[in-house]
């Protein structure tokens, strides 16, 4: 067989292999909130937001990563006037992730406008990596008033520098690379009885206008 053929046939094996790599890799897992949007009807209402992982965004339900998950940290970023979260309570993560290192409890923080936690499986008990698709849950206080609203974002909680690999599957597999973050809107709406108190304060006020027109 030709020498020139042969190389052709590897170089373009070697091709092909490499772009169905790269296609492979290119298929995000999207961490997102349970819901796009959630609505709330004043300051003090609380909102449970439960972060997920889909491990294949092409399908109608959420999946798990293949391997499973050994780590994972998740940050949300919001107005800290509009809402808040109160503690390391508000933060919870599911039971198997909940380990930091080789201990119990992940690692959590909260602040004005951040929440984040960060965790792994057990590392002392039998290795049985995390297949389930709830990564953690957020439990916001809305500080905002009617007819307003605002982000919730997510994004990775690093705590040692940008380079800090988070997610990792179950044979420790690198995943940051394949991670996309969808944010949620949280709309602050009044009671049904409030929207029509409004909108008859907003129809008093055209008709008072209208009879300045007419006065004119």
């Amino acid at each position: 067989m030709n020498a020139r053929f042969i190389w052709s046939a590897a170089t373009l094996a070697a091709a092909l292999s490499g772009l169905v790599t790269d296609r492979a890799q290119a298929v995000p897992y999207v961490v997102h909130f349970d819901q796009d949007v959630y609505v709330v009807q004043g300051p003090g209402e609380t909102i449970t937001a439960r972060v997920l992982i889909d491990g294949n965004p092409s399908t109608p339900q959420d999946e798990p990563v293949p391997l499973g998950l050994f780590s994972f940290g998740v940050a949300t970023t919001f107005d800290g006037t509009k809402a808040q979260l109160s503690g390391f309570g508000d933060v919870a993560v599911v039971p198997q992730l909940d380990y930091f290192g080789l201990g119990p409890g992940a690692f959590k923080q909260v602040q004005s406008g951040f929440g984040g936690g960060k965790g792994n499986i057990d590392n002392l008990g039998p290795f049985v990596p995390y297949s389930g698709a709830l990564l953690l849950e957020f439990t916001f206080t809305n500080l905002a008033s009617a007819l307003d609203s605002y982000t919730l974002g997510l994004d990775f909680f690093r705590t040692v520098g940008p380079n800090e690999q988070i997610f990792l599957d179950g044979l420790g597999g690198e995943l940051d690379l394949n991670i996309m973050f969808r944010s949620a809107q949280v709309l602050v709406v009044p009671e049904p009885s409030a929207i029509v108190l409004w909108m008859i304060a907003i129809s008093c006020l055209g008709l008072r206008q209208l009879r300045r027109m007419w006065r004119c």
